[in-house]
């Protein structure tokens, strides 16, 4: 995995620095350049990874547990709010429609 990820950026660090020259790249002054043939590569390598690791049905399984649990995380912060919220959190919750 890590040399794929290295790959992935060695081919868009020489792609971007080919449109935008060896200086220094900071802020505004250049656009990320991946070439197809990367963008290609990760769409390949993401969908093998959604059909054979995300639609396993152990994984199905699984995300329904999770989304059980994070609606039932919901359904007790809305409850306990404003009140229950971290301070923190108080001024995003009274500054939020609905």
């Amino acid at each position: 995995t890590s040399q794929l990820i290295g790959r992935f950026c060695l081919a868009a660090e020489a792609a971007t620095r080919a449109a935008y020259g060896g200086g220094r790249l900071t802020r505004y002054t250049a656009e990320l350049v991946v070439p197809r043939a990367t963008r290609m590569e990760c769409a390949v390598l993401k969908a093998v990874a959604v059909r054979y690791v995300m639609q396993r049905t152990e994984q199905e399984r699984l995300r329904a547990d999770q989304r059980i649990v994070v609606a039932e995380l919901a359904e007790a912060l809305t409850a306990r709010a404003p009140d229950g919220l971290d301070p923190q959190f108080r001024a995003m919750f009274d500054a939020a429609d609905g």
